[in-house]
């Protein structure tokens, strides 16, 4: 299944979209664009309320200041920083854009417990076009725009070969969020025995590429061989924990959760009742 599905169901959800547009068109520009890129699908909504309670709510795990951590995608760093901050561990940074790297090791300067890696990590290394548009930067399905920012080489290196040059035995927490190229990564790790070691996998796959449905399907398969997933919402986030390392037991039972979740999402839609319609057009 090509991009094409992608667009196929964008255009079936037209009429929530354009709901969406009226019903948000308060918000900010950063959650304007997630909320385009998501077809204003309710499950945004979901992590948001997760978030409004939680702003860390993505990075709760059960790690400690030995842990070794890889934000994979690193972007501008605050990742990094809120994994330094919750836990005071060392984060190794991987980002190939080079503008971004160099903001990355502003960062490192002030924190030495981030260590910045000026490349990404794929299945094999290479030299790639990256298309610089933002958050939305990638070296996968360049689409010819003239409204992005530019277009650059960057180097992409085997995730399995830098794990061993860094002397990990494993790993404890692994962010990816790099536009596309998670499919490549996780079937990398899954191949060469990596991916059992790793406890926490929380990946961003990302719908808009060629192949997505059916490559997020095996990559979901290959996690599943040796991890758990502990909460997810599709192509946003999810997150993965081995079954050898499984986190420590839930504060609240399912159910318990479940009146928590839904007194969280009551309390996140009240919130937003000025901003617009309630209701979808008909």
């Amino acid at each position: 299944m090509k991009a094409d599905l992608f667009h196929a169901v964008r255009i079936a959800r037209a009429p929530m979209i354009w709901w969406g547009r009226r019903r948000y068109a308060d918000v900010g520009e950063r959650e304007r664009e997630t909320l385009e890129r998501h077809a204003y699908r309710r499950r945004v909504r979901g992590l948001w309320a997760s978030t409004a309670v939680d702003p860390d709510y993505l990075y709760r795990a059960d790690l400690d200041s030995d842990s070794v951590i890889l934000d994979v995608g690193a972007f501008r760093g605050e990742v990094a920083q809120t994994f330094v901050d919750l836990y005071g561990a060392r984060v190794h940074s991987f980002e190939p854009e080079p503008s971004l790297v160099d903001l990355l090791r502003e960062r490192a300067a002030a924190e030495p417990r981030i260590v910045v890696h000026p490349f990404g990590l794929g299945r094999a290394d290479a030299r790639l076009t990256m298309q610089i548009d933002g958050p939305a930067s990638t070296v996968f399905g360049d689409d010819g725009r003239e409204d992005v920012v530019g277009r650059t080489q960057v180097e992409i290196r085997d995730a399995a070969e830098v794990f061993d040059e860094l002397g990990l035995d494993r790993i404890d927490f692994m962010k990816v969020n790099i536009e596309g190229g998670e499919f490549d990564l996780i079937e990398r790790l899954h191949e060469t025995g990596w991916l059992p070691r790793i406890r926490y996998v929380l990946v961003q796959f990302h719908e808009w590429h060629d192949d997505a449905y059916r490559r997020r399907w095996r990559a979901r398969r290959q996690l599943r061989k040796s991890h758990d997933e502990i909460w997810n919402y599709p192509w946003i986030y999810e997150l993965w924990c081995s079954r050898d390392r499984p986190p420590p037991p839930p504060l609240y039972t399912p159910e318990e959760q479940e009146v928590i979740a839904r007194a969280i999402r009551e309390q996140f839609a009240a919130s937003q009742e000025a901003a617009g319609p309630t209701s979808p057009p008909a």
